[in-house]
Order: structure tokens, then sequence, then C-alpha cells
């Protein structure tokens, strides 16, 4: 296991194929985690994850598990669903406001490139989802 690694109790809930569906209950390990204000992996008291296992038949619904993701993908995720948008958008209004004169025009404008922004986030969800990965191990 990498040292940085947030780690959460959970319960498995499903088995399909190679996924387990793990309901995962928000524990104090999310006080150590520096990006935990703007995380929403675990937020809400309780989450069903489905994580990708090739061994996903050596695990039983009921059985307590650990569910591990590394830090730095945490902080992938804060990048791409805060710091990249708020930095479009002031760019946009910035540029915009240096060339238009319609306050209301330039708002539209970075408005629009936000929705573009995670409307192309949606359409590569699939290829952004396979970098946020999570592993289980069973509990000790």
């Amino acid at each position: 296991m990498q040292a940085s690694q947030e780690t959460h109790e959970g319960e498995i809930v499903g088995i399909e194929n190679d996924y387990v569906h793990v309901k995962i209950l928000l524990k104090e390990a999310c006080q150590n985690c520096d990006s935990k204000k703007a995380c929403m992996v675990f937020t809400s008291r309780e989450r069903i994850i489905d994580i990708k296992s090739e061994q996903s038949q050596l695990f039983e619904i009921g059985e307590k598990v650990n569910v591990h993701m590394a830090t730095a993908v945490g902080m992938k995720a804060v990048l791409y669903a805060y710091v990249l948008p708020v930095i479009f958008l002031l760019t946009s209004i910035l540029l915009g406001s240096r060339y238009i004169q319609k306050e209301i025009i330039v708002i539209a404008i970075g408005l629009g490139i936000l929705v573009l922004y995670y409307i192309l986030l949606y359409f590569l969800k699939s290829k952004i989802n396979r970098t946020f990965t999570f592993t289980i191990t069973k509990k000790t």
C-alpha cells in the first residue's frame, strides 16, 4: 500500500462481473486529507462506489473491506472540478472585458466557456474515470 493514500472502511453491497459495489461510510480518515474541503467523493455520510476488481469473485456481499484512493488522484479531481473552471472563467472575463465593452456579453462568454468545459468533461468521462481508480482489500 502506498504511503499517500486515503483509506475508508466500506461494506460490499453488490458484485457484478468485474465490479464490486461498496458502500462507504464517512469516517475520520478524511480529517487527514489536505483536499477534504473540496473533495466530492466522500462528502455525504454514505456513498456507493463501483470498484473494478479482477478478483471480484473473492469478495462476498456484506463483507467489510477497505477502499483505497491515492491522495494525488484526489488532488487531480479537485483540479478538474474546481481549479481549471475558475481559471477559465477568470481568464475569459478578463480577456473579454479588455476587448468587449458590454459587461453582460463578457459574463455570458465566461459562463459559455464554463458550459463548454463541463460538456467536454462529460464526453471525456470514461477516459477520466480510468485515471480515478480505487483499490479494494479485505478488512483484516
